[in-house]
């Protein structure tokens, strides 16, 4: 029997990844080219390796930070490092995040996990804040009663000055990778450090201010830092309910 001409079947090509999905963000990426999907793993290793100097960084910053505060009992030192310090659980969450899409993007499972993950991290981060916010208060309230003027050292400045110059162009570099990436979670997370820079104005000029033996000018720079810290916490928890938390 004449079956007619046999119909030729259509290869697919080879430039295209028909199985591949991106759970991360809720989207297939059937008939992507393959192209474009390793340009987007080398903007996800980009976000990593910001990820991973701000964790550095931020270690670093609190440890020193924290240090020299309580060696020279300057409040507002010791608030900067130690908002440093919580700053790492959020960068924790996002470097989890990313690791995620990376190992498992064609698992459906990842996506839910790490959405778990950012909600709890936010809950840790606020619950840290607003621990910190009350140690804040309490500590202002300390240094107004007994007029004790601290004295920073040379390694307080450092950490201002070296957060000041460090801050701007991070938050600049994770703008621009979680828009690459469409990732609200890194662009959070480099507002934070664009928060740590104004943190660290603001704690410049209270050490400035106790060079002149201004008793009062820790207290005060302590309030204004409070008010970021506040802020901090109270945006943490309100990411973690509208994720559900």
């Amino acid at each position: 029997m004449n079956a007619g001409p046999l119909r030729p079947r259509r290869s697919v090509p080879q430039a295209w990844n028909v199985h591949a999905q991106n759970p991360i963000h809720g989207m297939r990426e059937e008939g992507v080219p393959v192209g474009e999907t390793a340009e987007r793993r080398r903007w996800l290793e980009r976000a990593l390796g910001l990820e991973r100097f701000s964790l550095a960084w931020m270690t670093a910053e609190g440890v020193v930070g924290v240090a020299a505060g309580a060696s020279s009992r300057s409040l507002s030192l010791e608030v900067f490092g130690l908002d440093s310090l919580i700053e790492i659980i959020s960068a924790w969450a996002v470097l989890w995040r990313l690791r995620t899409e990376m190992q498992e993007r064609s698992m459906p499972a990842g996506h839910a996990r790490v959405e778990v993950a950012e909600r709890r991290a936010a809950r840790v981060v606020a619950a840290c804040l607003v621990g910190l916010a009350l140690y804040i208060v309490a500590g202002v309230l300390w240094s107004v009663r007994v007029h004790e003027t601290p004295h920073p050292g040379v390694v307080g400045f450092a950490v201002a000055i070296s957060a000041i110059v460090v801050m701007p162009p991070l938050w600049r570099a994770k703008q621009k990778t979680g828009q690459a990436l469409d990732s609200a979670a890194l662009r959070e997370d480099g507002v934070g450090n664009l928060t740590c820079g104004g943190m660290a104005v603001v704690l410049l000029g209270g050490l400035v201010a106790l060079r002149g033996g201004w008793w009062w000018a820790d207290p005060l720079a302590s309030l204004a830092l409070g008010v970021f810290v506040a802020r901090e916490g109270w945006e943490a928890w309100q990411h973690a309910r509208e994720g559900g938390g």
